[in-house]
């Protein structure tokens, strides 16, 4: 199954109103050295994914950065977390706050905190890319669960410019330091008739003539050791995707519009994905109940789909869902049990061979097709998201 993720466009509404000065004695990092700082954080015992972290057990009243946003200056869970990290990497460096303007993705940097969530949540930015950011953050919770530390998500461009505030730490009119590494080449190879290279800028570059390897996993591509420094990817002219004889290729708008999924909803670039791509049907034409349960018969329809498997006709609207479950051996289903369809589907983390088959949809890095941080692959998927978990 050719996995196929888009970049998404990115800004933010904000603007200066707090500009504290700058110590001169305080060297300014680069970006780069704040998202190796923050990273590093991750195998740290304390910070590591799924550690427990909301309001009642993390406290931080004494940030660097002085007061923002109203006179803060710390915070519990989330903003204890986002203003913690932001510390390590920035020590007494103030901050600015802004808030209510226009921003451009160019402007956003690892190690900026956004207060997002109608102002109950903040996030510190790991990483920018030309399709979004990824962040760190704590009192996540999955499925009404505890808080937890929880690195890697995705931000869409919704769900920024919903911001209620940002705070950065880097001054007024700062200008990243040239990175004499930035066209260096990390990693080099062929591709058959082509050739890939990888920058320290994080640029893949996939160039030459002829047709692309259509590559099953993350972990079978040649620069699998390199994930995740890639920031963004460039396909040259020359490059081709190999088609079935007789194939064509048609270009078509399929967006759908939902009445009960508004554009600032959370998951609506999630849902408009799976929509148009006829993984998920609406409940009505004009309707998809994010929040709706999701059953078994609906679970098997979506994952029939997502492999490609006609799912048109039959004896009730999910029989040839099931029956494709029943081939594959997925989540469990077997002729005694499809009896079953309309039972609910879990919100947990999927059994294995539900996982084992999600194992290329992330929400992650969704500008670098395939593209995992640090290797690790996770059970969020558009399915997920457009769930409404």
């Amino acid at each position: 199954m050719k996995q196929r993720i888009f970049s998404m466009a990115l800004a933010l509404c904000l603007c200066i109103v707090t500009l504290p000065a700058v110590c001169a004695e305080e060297a300014v990092p680069s970006p780069r050295e704040v998202y190796e700082i923050l990273i590093a954080l991750e195998t740290q015992d304390g910070y590591r994914e799924g550690t427990p972290w909301d309001d009642s057990n993390h406290s931080y009243d004494d940030w660097g950065g002085g007061p923002v946003a109203g006179n803060i200056t710390g915070g519990t869970g989330c903003a204890a977390f986002a203003f913690e990290l932001s510390d390590k990497a920035f020590g007494a460096l103030p901050a600015r706050t802004l808030t209510t303007g226009e921003l451009q993705l160019s402007d956003v940097r690892a190690g900026d905190i956004l207060r997002i969530n109608h102002n109950s949540h903040s996030v510190i930015v790991l990483q920018v890319t030309e399709g979004g950011v990824t962040v760190a953050e704590a009192n996540y919770r999955v499925n009404g669960g505890a808080g937890m530390v929880h690195w890697g998500r995705a931000l869409s461009k919704a769900d920024v410019e919903a911001a209620d505030y940002f705070i950065t730490r880097y001054p007024e009119n700062y200008t990243p330091p040239d990175d004499p590494s930035a066209g260096t080449e990390i990693g080099s190879g062929s591709l058959g008739s082509l050739m890939w290279k990888l920058t320290g800028a994080g640029t893949l570059t996939i160039s030459g003539n002829g047709a692309m390897t259509d590559f099953g996993r993350p972990s079978d591509t040649p620069w699998k050791d390199h994930m995740d420094k890639i920031t963004s990817i460039v396909i040259e002219d020359g490059v081709t995707a190999s088609l079935p004889d007789g194939a064509t290729v048609k270009i078509v708008d399929n967006h759908k519009d939902f009445t009960d999924v508004p554009s600032r909803y959370w998951g609506a670039e999630a849902i408009a994905f799976v929509s148009a791509r006829e993984l998920f049907a609406g409940t009505t034409e004009a309707t998809f109940a994010p929040k709706a349960p999701m059953t078994r018969a609906m679970l098997m329809m979506v994952l029939a789909r997502l492999d490609g498997a006609d799912t048109t006709g039959g004896g009730t609207w999910y029989e040839k869902g099931v029956a494709w479950a029943v081939a594959r051996g997925v989540s469990g289903v077997s002729p005694a049990s499809s009896c079953a369809p309309c039972s609910g589907a879990t919100r947990a983390p999927p059994p294995p061979a539900v996982h084992s088959f999600l194992w290329g949809t992330r929400t992650r890095s969704a500008a670098i097709p395939g593209r995992p941080r640090a290797g690790r692959w996770r059970t969020e998927s558009p399915m997920a998201l457009a769930m409404g978990s």
